[in-house]
C-alpha cells in the first residue's frame, strides 16, 4: 500500500509552472542585469508575462481597464507579450495612463512575481497541513481509501486550490479583525459611558469586595478608584450599616431575602474624610463568566435633601405665619363682631329714641302720628272702631312754679309709668307734648272707652306723687270714624279735653 506524503514532502508537489517561472526569473536576472522582462529591450523575457526584480528605466502599472502593461522608455517601442491578448494601440493606452494618478501606479508595483510566489508558498504550506490531517482520516487499507488519497493529492497539486483556500483564509482573517475592532469599539464606548455618567457605579462580588468602580463613585466618596478596588464595600458606609452589611449579604445569599437588591432605597454613606451624607442606592444582581456580581448605582442626594429641608423650614415658617395671621383675623373678627353688636345696639337706641319720648320713655308725637295714620287706614279698610283718649295734668303750671321744672319732669315720668301699668299691651300710649298725653284703645263703643278713661282718672287721683302728693287730670274721649282724618280727629278730642277743664277739671268728656 502506498504511504501518505508528509509535510516535508509537499515541496516536491509544487506545480511545475511555478518552478519554471522561478527558474526563468533567475535566468533573466543573470542574462540581462539592469532590465525588466517584458520591456522592449529584452523581448525574450516577456513570454511569461511577469516582471523581474531588477530595476528598469521603463515603468509598469495597470491601465484603466485593470490590465497590467509596461511602458518602455522614450524612443523604445513596446512589444506585445507572448500569450496575452492584444491591448490596443500603444499610444492610445499611453495617453490614458498619463491620466492615472501616480499613487495608484506606485501601489500596483507591489504586485511582483516574488509576492505571488510567497502567497502561493504560504497557501501550499497551509493546505499541506490541512491535507495531512485530512488524509489521516482516510488512511485505511481499502481500495476506496487509496483512490480517495490519490485524488486528494492530485487536487492539492492544482494551483487553483491553493489560491481558493488562501482567499477563504484571508477573508476569515479580515472578518475576525473587523469583528475584533467592533468589539473593541463597543467596549471603549461602554467604558466611556460608565466613566462619564453622573451616578456612581460600583461592582462587588459575593464576599462584598469591590471589583470595579467608576470615577463618579470616587468623586462622591472622596477615594481614588485604586483605593476602593479590593476593599470591602462597607468602607463606604457608617455605623451601624458597616457592621451589619456582611451579615445582610450572607443572609441574602443563603435565603434570597432582600431589603435593597432589586428595590432601591435611601441610605447613609460615609466619605473618606468621615463626612456622613445621604445617598440613593439601587442594587441589581448579574452573572458574569459564571460568577455572581452585584452592581450598585449610587446617587448623592445631599443637594436634594438640603433643598427639601429648606422647603420644610419655609413651609413651617409659612404655617406659623398663617396661624398668626389667622389669630389676628379671628381677633379682628371678634372685635368687628363686638363693633357690629355695639352698632346694632346704638342703631336700636337711635331707633327707639326716634320713636319714644326721652323723658317718659313712651311713644313720642312723631311715632304716634304714624300709628294714628295706620289705624285710620285700617278703619277705612276694615271698618274697625278704635277710640282716642287725650288727657293732661290739672294745674301743672303751678306745680312747676312751686316745685320747679325738675319736680315737674319727675311727675310726668311717674304719671307715664302709672298709666302704662293700667293699659293693655296692644294699646298705643304717647306723650303729645308738655303735660298732655294721648291713648288709642280698641273698644267696640264709646261707653267702653269712657270706662277706661274713668279708671285712669281714679288711678291718677288716688296715687301719691313725690313731694306733690295727689294730682288730677282732665279727659276727652272720641271715636275714629271712616270720614275722619288725623288733624280733624285730634282737634275734636283736644276740644273735649278742654271742655272737661272748663266744667271743673278731673272729669271725662265723651263725643
Amino acid at each position: 500500500m502506498r504511504s501518505l506524503p508528509r509535510i516535508g514532502e509537499l515541496g516536491s508537489t509544487i506545480p511545475i509552472s511555478l518552478s519554471r517561472i522561478v527558474e526563468r526569473l533567475t535566468e533573466d536576472n543573470q542574462a540581462h542585469p539592469g532590465h525588466r522582462p517584458g520591456c522592449a529591450c529584452r523581448l525574450a523575457c516577456c513570454h511569461h508575462g511577469l516582471m523581474c526584480i531588477n530595476a528598469c528605466s521603463g515603468t509598469n502599472g495597470y491601465n484603466k481597464t485593470g490590465r497590467w502593461r509596461h511602458v518602455p522608455p522614450r524612443g523604445v517601442a513596446a512589444a506585445e507579450p507572448i500569450g496575452m491578448a492584444h491591448m490596443g494601440d500603444g499610444n492610445e493606452e499611453q495617453e490614458r495612463d498619463k491620466k492615472i494618478p501616480s499613487e495608484r501606479r506606485v501601489s500596483r508595483r507591489q504586485r511582483s512575481p516574488v509576492r505571488i510566489f510567497l502567497i502561493l508558498s504560504a497557501s501550499v504550506l497551509l493546505s499541506g497541513i490541512v491535507a495531512q490531517q485530512t488524509l489521516r482520516l482516510f488512511a485505511l487499507p481499502t481500495e476506496e481509501a487509496i483512490v480517495l488519497n490519490l485524488a486528494l493529492q492530485i487536487f492539492l497539486l492544482l494551483p487553483i486550490f491553493h489560491l481558493f483556500f488562501f482567499r477563504i483564509l484571508v477573508h476569515y482573517i479580515v472578518e475576525f479583525g473587523r469583528s475584533t475592532a467592533d468589539l473593541q469599539d463597543n467596549a471603549a464606548r461602554l467604558a466611556a459611558i460608565v466613566d462619564t455618567v453622573f451616578d456612581g457605579i460600583v461592582v462587588i462580588d459575593e464576599r462584598g469586595i469591590i471589583r470595579d468602580a467608576n470615577p463618579a463613585t470616587a468623586k462622591i466618596f472622596g477615594f481614588a478608584v485604586a483605593e476602593m478596588i479590593g476593599q470591602k464595600v462597607n468602607l463606604l458606609m457608617p455605623e451601624p450599616y458597616r457592621s451589619q452589611h456582611d451579615r445582610y449579604l450572607a443572609n441574602y445569599l443563603r435565603t434570597g431575602e432582600t431589603k435593597i437588591i432589586g428595590i432601591g432605597r435611601e441610605l447613609i454613606g460615609q466619605r473618606k474624610n468621615g463626612e456622613i451624607f445621604p445617598i440613593e442606592l439601587a442594587v441589581t444582581e448579574m452573572y458574569l463568566h459564571g460568577e455572581r456580581k452585584f452592581v450598585g448605582t449610587i446617587l448623592d442626594i445631599s443637594k436634594r435633601k438640603e433643598a427639601e429641608e429648606l422647603l420644610r423650614r419655609t413651609n413651617e415658617a409659612l404655617e406659623q405665619r398663617v396661624q398668626q395671621r389667622t389669630s389676628e383675623l379671628a381677633k379682628m373678627n371678634l372685635d368687628l363682631s363686638s363693633e357690629i353688636a355695639e352698632r346694632k345696639l346704638i342703631e336700636k337706641k337711635l331707633e327707639l329714641q326716634a320713636r319714644t319720648d326721652d323723658l317718659t320713655g313712651v311713644c313720642n308725637r312723631r311715632q304716634f302720628d304714624v300709628a294714628l295714620e295706620m289705624e285710620l287706614e285700617r278703619v277705612r279698610r276694615y271698618h274697625s272702631t278704635p277710640l282716642l283718649i287725650m288727657f293732661d295734668i290739672d294745674h301743672f303750671k303751678q306745680i312747676n312754679d312751686v316745685y320747679g321744672h325738675q319736680q315737674g319732669d319727675a311727675i310726668l315720668k311717674e304719671l307715664a309709668r302709672l298709666v302704662s301699668q293700667e293699659i293693655r299691651v296692644n294699646d298705643i300710649f304717647a306723650r303729645w307734648g308738655g303735660e298732655e298725653f294721648v291713648l288709642i284703645v280698641f273698644e267696640n263703643d264709646l261707653d267702653g272707652a269712657r270706662l277706661i278713661a274713668e279708671k285712669l282718672k281714679a288711678a291718677i287721683e288716688g296715687h301719691a306723687f313725690p313731694r306733690v302728693g295727689h294730682i288730677t287730670c282732665s279727659f276727652g274721649v272720641t271715636a275714629c270714624g271712616a270720614e275722619d282724618d288725623a288733624s280733624a280727629l285730634m282737634s275734636r278730642v283736644d276740644k273735649l279735653m278742654y271742655l272737661a277743664k272748663e266744667r271743673g277739671r278731673n272729669r271725662v268728656e265723651v263725643q
